[in-house]
């Protein structure tokens, strides 16, 4: 009967301390290409990472996000053509999905043009226009984290446990 409590009670144990991190971009490094596209590689935290046609652009990734902000300060909409693909790549987390979250103001090809693979995010930027203001926001959805590994400790404390349950079975 104490076997059975000590072998029930390690199973839950065990099952508690498993658990699967959380998959975020935040703390990736990544890279980006395109004409005007600075700088080249970023790390994603609470800041904007890259700027892009001549400065008019932000692009500020978050946790499963990627937003896209006008910052001209002009007082009519701006519009560019040619510009062509912008990428962004070399995530460590494995991109599933990107789709348009919200869209406020943007217009071309950078909303109807936009692909991924498991590690990259591509922009279409021939051609488009944002309003003063405008905000483009994409959800960037991440394929599942790997398990956290269990360090050794917790192994050998229950292991120890386990022991001593036997242990006392045996005097008693």
């Amino acid at each position: 009967m104490v076997f059975k409590s000590i072998i029930g009670t390690l199973s839950i144990c065990l099952a508690v301390v498993s658990f699967n991190a959380n998959a975020t971009l935040i703390g990736d490094t990544i890279n980006s290409s395109g004409s005007g596209l600075n700088p080249a590689s970023a790390t994603i935290d609470n800041t904007i990472e890259f700027a892009g046609i001549i400065g008019w652009l932000n692009f500020d990734f978050g946790a499963n996000t990627l937003t896209v902000t006008n910052t001209d300060t002009n007082t009519a909409p701006i519009s560019w053509g040619g510009w062509g693909d912008y990428i962004f790549s070399d995530f460590d987390s494995s991109i599933t999905g990107l789709s348009i979250l919200s869209n406020v103001g943007f217009t071309g090809s950078i909303i109807n043009n936009f692909s991924f693979t498991d590690s990259s995010i591509t922009l279409d930027m021939l051609s488009g226009g944002a309003d003063v203001g405008g905000q483009l926001v994409y959800l960037i959805e991440t394929g599942p984290s790997l398990p956290v590994p269990e360090p050794s400790i917790v192994w050998l404390l229950f292991s120890g446990l386990a022991i001593m349950g036997f242990a006392r079975r045996k005097k008693v």
